[in-house]
């Protein structure tokens, strides 16, 4: 029996140590790799060639500038609509604002259009004074007690007696223009009043330092607080 137990080793020895055995691993190693390469293919995604929606798309990379928004990055037809606002501008004209009319386009003559003796800053003769002296403002013949009317919107600014210049009434017509009535006697005007172009402020009178003249009303107009010309200023023709 020992003899049996030495063959059969000896057996298995010249197995491991012969050809047999390296045979056998090179079959086994082809085996081990076969089994790898079919569970990295079943690994793999599935890809159907008859389906459109696996082909591959084309990624547009992002611009890295501003573009217009009306100008395409890529050749992809562009199907938004676009829509304009229009907006309609209204302009309401100021309904408090006064215009730039000029003054004279807003007096009438206080009396008649008759001339006595015209505005003047160069000396005339005075009949009654018998001197030589700048005449400031404009006579215009009237009877006594016939009506004086305002020359212009204003307020009535003074309402007074004067030893040279008798009963004087003063209105502000405003942008710096004050007219002065010389020789009238007012109609219950007070300081502050507010009168009307063509309202009647009073009744002509006397004016002492003219008094050999006919009877007229003596205005003088002031603008900026200088003498100027009546009748220019008014802007009417005159006889």
């Amino acid at each position: 029996m020992g003899q049996m137990n030495f063959d059969k080793k000896s057996g298995w020895k010249k197995f491991f140590t012969g050809k047999g055995f390296y045979l056998a691993l090179a079959v086994c190693l082809v085996a081990v790799c076969g089994v790898a390469v079919a569970t990295f293919m079943e690994a793999l995604p599935q890809s159907n060639p008859g389906n459109s929606q696996d082909s591959p798309t084309t990624v547009v990379p992002a611009p890295t500038t501003a573009q217009a928004v009306d100008k395409p990055v890529t050749n992809v037809p562009d199907d938004r609509t676009t829509t304009v606002s229009t907006t309609t501008s209204t302009t309401v004209a100021p309904t408090d604002v006064p215009t730039d009319t000029k003054p004279a386009d807003l007096f009438v003559f206080p009396l008649s259009n008759e001339v006595l003796v015209p505005f003047s800053q160069e000396p005339v003769f005075s009949q009654t004074m018998q001197d030589w002296r700048a005449h400031n403002g404009t006579d215009f013949k009237g009877e006594i007690g016939q009506d004086v009317k305002a020359a212009a919107d204003g307020t009535i600014t003074k309402v007074e007696k004067d030893a040279l210049w008798g009963e004087i009434i003063e209105i502000d017509h405003g942008l710096n223009i004050t007219s002065r009535y010389c020789g009238v006697t007012a109609k219950g005007l007070t300081v502050g009043q507010k009168v009307k172009v063509g309202e009647v402020i009073g009744m002509l009178s006397q004016v002492p330092s003219e008094i050999v003249e006919e009877p007229h009303l003596h205005l003088e107009i002031l603008a900026e607080g200088k003498y100027v010309d009546p009748v220019e200023t008014i802007g009417l023709e005159v006889k």
